[in-house]
């Protein structure tokens, strides 16, 4: 289980200034048990995880589960938009914030 947590990546857009009095578009994709649909909401072991990052931060977020390619759009061109989970690249190093657990 610890091995999961180090391996899990959320990340803020960094393209825009950060508004944290504003709720947050939080992104992702279909990628069970770590991403999930149960009763219409997204779930699984790194939401629950994102949640209480969230909740401990005072921060809200609107959790949406859409294909890879337009979460990743979103998140790259979206004010407050945060997307987990993914892999940090040199590619994308400069394109957002990087919070590492």
């Amino acid at each position: 289980m610890k091995s999961f947590f180090r391996a899990l990546v959320v990340i803020f857009v960094s393209a825009f200034t950060f508004d944290a009095s504003a709720k947050l578009q939080v992104l992702t994709e279909l990628s069970p048990p770590n991403q999930t649909m149960v009763n219409n909401e997204v779930s699984g072991s790194s939401t629950e995880l994102v949640r209480m990052i969230l909740s401990k931060s005072n921060l809200e977020g609107d959790f949406t589960l859409l294909p890879w390619a337009r979460a990743y759009h979103l998140a790259k061109n979206q004010r407050n938009a945060l997307i987990y989970s993914i892999a940090r690249t040199t590619e994308r190093e400069t394109l957002f914030r990087w919070i590492i657990l």
